[in-house]
């Protein structure tokens, strides 16, 4: 399996080596802490089973990355691994294709879970920035006639 890590602070990037290094199956682990170089690596090599970015990086962000994903076609599933608290760029990221979103202020066992969790396919959330969404979501579109 092969994991790609997008996030401006190279001891992140090491931790979560570090940690994803523990799943099953994990062979290579690719990184880098610039959004443009991000956008050009994903361009050329389409081959990821994972990419974990951070949305809140300097000049570029992660939100830009997953608009080219979707601007390109790209199938490469992409997780935000975020610090962001701003529940719409949550919201925004996950209507871009992010298949979830995990806080950064989750535990290392919780963090594997999540991966695990999109890896088999599922879309992770947590509970509290689900409800969050949910409630965002209901403030932004509410219902006609209720």
């Amino acid at each position: 399996m092969k994991l790609f890590i997008v996030d401006d602070h190279q001891l992140f990037i090491d931790g979560m080596r570090h940690l994803l290094g523990h799943l099953d199956g994990v062979s290579v682990i690719e990184e880098c802490t610039r959004a443009e170089e991000a956008i050009e690596r994903l361009e050329a090599e389409d081959s990821f089973d994972l990419v974990l970015i951070d949305l809140g990086m300097p000049g570029m962000d992660g939100l830009a990355i997953l608009q080219r994903l979707r601007e390109t076609g790209s199938g490469t599933p992409v997780v935000v691994v975020s610090a962001e608290e701003d529940i719409a760029r949550i919201g925004h990221a996950l209507e871009l294709g992010a298949l979830g979103y995990i806080p950064k202020e989750q535990s290392a066992i919780d963090m594997l879970h999540a991966v695990k969790q999109v890896l088999s396919g599922e879309i992770y959330v947590p509970d509290p920035v689900r409800e969050r969404l949910s409630l965002y979501q209901s403030r932004r579109h509410p219902e006609h006639g209720t």
